[in-house]
């Protein structure tokens, strides 16, 4: 044991020994060493260098010795201000026995804190500094094994590479070159790819100088959470395919410039897949699992869970991509398609699949102000693009299914189906509620999709009914049934019964045309009060929209004159009411109105042209026929040559077969023209007018013959010539509480009427006996 101890002691001591003489030697001949190093150096360089000192470092390669070369720089080939190789410190690895007996043989290079500047232009590369040839090819070897770089800028014609470190075992053959190692990049700026991200990584290069190929074998590549292998091959140029996994968002935002619009695009979303590159095209495709995305959509974001398959291309200077399939899901909204030519740096694509909305779980308000739907579900199938400008485009099938909601506080329901190509929507058919109204029916026309749009709307529409009530005033307003600057429509109506308090039309067909300045109804047709009821309108409005105009040219045949009184509660009137009249009248006309945005209108405002025929008319048990009857029982001049019970019992019941005149109204008051009523009881003239405030001032024109309780006197019948004396009665006061009285002024005009009639009919007979 004691001998054993002693023999390891004795060959430590030794190698002490040698060692410390070793280095002792080296130290010796550390200049020796340098020159011969330089010596050889210059027989080889092409170009001009420097080297600031050289220091030797036993432990680093030992037992070979380094030469540690200390600010030295190297010239390129292209020009005097080349500078190919700029180094803090390079140091060479070498036996130096052997350097010292004229054998150059370096085992290793390491490079640090330094900058190599590859570039190349017509005449090659600048790297052409080194003659291998001259020298003593047995006692020279410059291949040296192995490779180390620290912290090294790498050019190449631009493109640069931050090496942070990188070790790279050489193993030297007859035709080429087979490296092996590992590193790390702190930053890439090429044209293909920039980072400023650390990329890590481990590879294989054979080189075969003789055919000049290459093939370059990556097994791993770390760069921002993802792993890569890549294998690329040189022959008459460059070709290159590998595998990714875990690819994720900021990944991508350092390899594809997105557009601004997608700058908050967010995801937590990884891919995996492989990719190819030949020189000129990357194609690559790819797996997204499920995963959460958040998409800008104007100012807000869209919290998305999606899922795709995607195919991404890079050719000619642009990135764009096809996804075969895509999922996409939010709080009630869901699609499924695909996508195709989405190109990165416009953000255009076109998507093509099935969606549907489901409310209320969908709420669109944040994104998208507005009343959308509260209940109901809307089915999409079809095509959604976004164009290189950054317009939307559609074009598909919809339907939407127990809809309901409320748009301007207006509640509706609807259900229906149609298609949407572009700005133009066409709703099929479609049955709801508006404002508790029932409505069917189909329409087609554009959407205000544009700044300034231009969209014309067709269609039909039936309601089973549709009802309205005098205290309705101001439930809507006039600006609400203003239309858009440039939309126009046209539609027609059939509505199964409108319903105005009491008055009720059925079977009601219109024409509907609208734009921005009003309203048109070229036709209308309703069956009402037992006969018909035609005519046109239109609504026009000014003011900017806060007043209108109404223009009506109704047109009433056969119409029940009883019922007229019904529908309209006697027009608020006692005196004559439905219960006294039988019969039918026509009726046509203008009326013209003003409103203003609560369609509340002023009865000076109303004007109305018109005329009236009532035919088969009966008028019974008129307590204003009675009170006439008191009045002239009452009167001294009257009472000798009437009859008055006689005169009342006529009264009572009133026959005539036709009625005209003309209607006039204006300034709040309906004026009744001259008006002779040929009757059973009696033929009498009527004039006058009724103001809006219930006022009334007519005038009641009776024949005396016909107040006489017989027309038989001393000399014979009594005919009427047409130049009989009348008897005028006012009827002034109101309508609720008229006062009677003799008309002085008609009964004295009438006297010169009828004496003016008198000298044309003794004029007219002179002339016949005197021919």
């Amino acid at each position: 044991m004691a001998k054993t101890r002693a023999l390891v002691w004795g060959i430590l001591a030794a190698v002490l020994l040698l060692t410390g003489a070793g280095a002792g030697w080296v130290a010796l001949n550390q200049d020796r060493l340098a020159r011969a190093l330089i010596e050889r150096l210059e027989a080889h360089l092409l170009t001009d260098a420097h080297i600031n000192h050289i220091d030797v470092d036993l432990l680093s390669h030992f037992p070979n010795v380094s030469l540690v070369l200390h600010d030295a720089w190297l010239l390129g080939s292209h020009s005097p201000t080349d500078t190919l190789l700029k180094a803090r410190e390079l140091s060479v690895a070498c036996n130096a026995l052997q350097l010292i007996g004229g054998n150059y043989e370096l085992t290793a290079l390491e490079v640090s804190n330094a900058s190599l500047s590859v570039a190349s232009n017509a005449n090659g590369w600048n790297t052409q500094v080194w003659d291998a040839g001259n020298g003593d090819a047995d006692n020279e070897n410059f291949a040296i094994d192995q490779l180390a770089l620290t912290n090294v800028q790498l050019a190449i014609d631009g493109q640069i590479i931050g090496v942070d470190q990188a070790a790279l075992q050489l193993n030297w053959t007859e035709t080429g070159l087979r490296a092996t190692g590992a590193g790390q990049f702190a930053s890439v700026n090429a044209k293909a790819f920039a980072t400023s991200e650390p990329l890590t990584w481990s590879a294989q290069v054979d080189w075969n100088a003789t055919e000049d190929t290459a093939h370059v074998s990556i097994s791993s590549l770390q760069w921002l959470g993802l792993d890569a292998s890549i294998e690329a091959t040189r022959t008459a140029k460059w070709t290159v395919r590998g595998a990714v996994e875990s690819a994720n968002m900021k990944a991508l935002r350092d390899v594809v410039a997105l557009p601004s619009t997608y700058d908050a695009l967010t995801s937590d979303a990884t891919a995996n897949g492989t990719f190819t590159w030949d020189g000129r095209t990357f194609k690559s495709n790819w797996a997204l699992a499920p995963a959460r995305w958040g998409v800008p959509c104007g100012d807000q974001t869209l919290q998305l869970q999606g899922d795709a398959r995607l195919w991404v291309k890079y050719e000619g200077g642009a990135w764009r991509a096809d996804a075969p399939h895509v999922a996409l899901r939010m709080n009630g909204i869901d699609w499924s398609g695909k996508v195709e030519r989405i190109l990165f740096d416009t953000g255009s694509f076109e998507a093509t699949g099935q969606g549907s909305v489901e409310w209320p779980d969908a709420d669109l308000k944040a994104l998208f102000p507005g009343d959308w739907p509260t209940r109901g579900q809307l089915q999409w199938d079809g095509m959604v693009k976004r164009k290189r400008s950054g317009a939307m485009d559609w074009n598909g099938q919809w339907s939407l299914a127990e809809g309901s909601g409320s748009l301007q506080a207006t509640p509706w329901t609807a259900s229906g189906n149609g298609s949407l190509d572009g700005a133009d929507l066409v709703v099929d058919a479609f049955d709801g509620t508006w404002g508790g109204i029932a409505v069917t029916g189909n329409v087609q026309g554009q959407l205000p999709l544009q700044d300034a749009p231009r969209s014309q709307w067709t269609g039909s529409l039936a309601l089973p009914e549709l009802a309205f009530h005098s205290t309705d005033t101001g439930s809507v307003s006039l600006a609400s049934l203003q239309l858009p600057a440039g939309m126009q429509v046209q539609c027609d109506v059939a509505i199964g019964t409108i319903q105005y308090d009491g008055w009720q039309l059925a079977a009601a067909a219109l024409a509907l045309e609208g734009d921005g300045n009003g309203w048109v109804v070229p036709r209308f047709r309703a069956e009402t009060l037992n006969g018909l009821l035609s005519g046109d309108g239109s609504l026009t409005f000014h003011s900017e929209g806060q007043r209108a105009k109404i223009m009506l040219h109704p047109t009433a045949a056969s119409c029940d004159l009883p019922g007229l009184f019904e529908a309209f509660d006697n027009f608020d009137q006692a005196t004559l009411r439905a219960e006294h009249l039988t019969g039918a009248f026509d009726a046509s006309g203008s009326v013209q109105l003003d409103i203003d945005d609560a369609f509340n209108w002023q009865p000076e405002d109303l004007d109305v042209l018109g005329s009236a025929t009532i035919r088969s008319g009966e008028i019974s048990n008129l307590e204003a026929f009675q009170e006439i009857a008191n009045y002239l029982r009452s009167n001294r001049l009257m009472a000798p040559l009437v009859d008055p019970d006689d005169l009342a019992s006529r009264l009572e019941h009133v026959e005539f077969e036709q009625v005209e005149s003309p209607i006039y109204i204006s300034n709040g008051t309906v004026q009744l023209p001259h008006t002779n009523i040929r009757s059973s009881a009696m033929n009498i003239t009527l004039e006058g007018e009724y103001r809006f405030d219930s006022s009334i001032d007519y005038t009641l024109g009776f024949a005396l013959r016909d107040l006489r309780a017989t027309s038989e006197s001393a000399f014979g019948a009594i005919t009427d010539d047409g130049l009989g004396h009348q008897f005028f009665v006012s009827m002034t006061g109101t309508m609720e509480d008229p006062t009677y009285g003799w008309d002085r002024e008609a009964q004295k005009n009438h006297r010169k009427e009828n004496f003016q009639r008198e000298k044309d009919l003794l004029k007219e007979l002179f002339r016949k006996s005197n021919p």
